[in-house]
């Protein structure tokens, strides 16, 4: 995207994405999609309303009469199209959740045939489904690499009590989405989320979750045992969810 929504736009990018912009602005960041891509902002909302029973989140609803004052020019090109959220220190690590061996799970399984200290079966294949969700943490660096790192690292870094409470949270996150999405002949295969910690001291979600961004979805019916299916995009997903453009 990398494009403000009209030529006097006032708010610097923070950084841009293949399907999204995040720009400054001071005590929020605003997520706004390409207008082709409405869908996305659509399954943002829809996720972090669905789960905030099990994680409160930095989602701040947005309406018209409710927009902050400098944004109530723009709000003609920014509605059905962004998502606004308070901004939170981010955690350190952010984790994941495969239901699926896919992507640095996969890699690192390859490696070592587990992924660190959970042992899988022997000679399972890219895509295979698994027994029960992996929690794999990571750390990211700034050119988008990414490495997997042992649980005992995270409580080594972010303390025992918040890995364990972020553990229990993205588990149950996966869950939820994996329950619906297999409600409907989809397959959650994996799943990212980024907690923030809020000015209360709760973590919270910071960013999207479940979403064709931060989510691998497979349709049960592409999906073949031991095989990575093609992954589902916006328009499929919102089919499969009843979200209407």
């Amino acid at each position: 995207m990398s494009s403000p929504p009209r030529p006097d736009w006032p708010f610097p990018l923070l950084r841009s994405g293949r399907d999204r912009d995040l720009f400054d602005l001071g005590d929020h960041v605003l997520v706004v999609t390409a207008d082709r891509l409405k869908l996305l902002s659509r399954l943002a909302r829809f996720w972090f309303r669905a789960t905030r029973d099990i994680v409160p989140n930095a989602m701040v609803s947005l309406a018209a009469e409710g927009l902050p004052w400098a944004l109530r020019p723009y709000w003609p090109e920014l509605a059905g199209r962004s998502t606004l959220l308070r901004r939170v220190p981010p955690c350190e690590v952010r984790c994941a959740v495969h239901g699926c061996l896919t992507g640095a799970a996969h890699e690192e399984y390859v490696a070592h045939g587990g992924v660190f200290s959970t042992r899988l079966p022997a000679r399972l294949r890219r895509g295979a489904r698994l027994s029960s969700p992996l929690f794999a943490p990571f750390l990211e660096d700034g050119q988008g690499r990414r490495r997997i790192i042992p649980v005992s690292e995270m409580a080594d870094r972010v303390g025992f009590r918040t890995m364990h409470h972020l553990r229990e949270r993205c588990l149950a996150l996966f869950l939820r989405g994996y329950r619906y999405a297999s409600d409907r002949e989809v397959i959650l295969a994996d799943a990212e989320f980024t907690f923030g910690r809020a000015p209360n001291g709760a973590w919270i979600l910071a960013d999207e979750a479940l979403t064709p961004g931060t989510s691998r979805y497979w349709s049960l019916h592409a999906w073949r045992p031991d095989a990575e299916a093609p992954r589902m995009d916006e328009e499929d997903l919102a089919r499969r969810f009843g979200i209407v453009p």
